[in-house]
């Protein structure tokens, strides 16, 4: 799920390549148009949707001293 996105683009990026030099045939079609439309995901509306984002806690917020003092300056 996380590298989808990624296999996607190269799909993309390769099937691009392949009909630049007139040869789209080299890869079977009904194949790879089934892979793609597999990654559909209905809740969001996309093709292979990137992975939510990993929420971290915010930093707490330093007096300029104590970032300062945290650099060694």
């Amino acid at each position: 799920y996380l590298l989808e996105h990624r296999k996607i683009s190269g799909v993309y990026w390769a099937l691009m390549c392949l009909d630049l030099i007139d040869a789209l045939d080299a890869l079977p079609r009904d194949d790879i148009l089934e892979w793609v439309f597999s990654t559909y995901d209905e809740s969001s509306g996309e093709s292979s949707p990137l992975p939510p984002p990993v929420l971290l806690d915010r930093p707490r917020d330093r007096s300029e001293g104590e970032v300062l003092e945290e650099l060694g300056t």
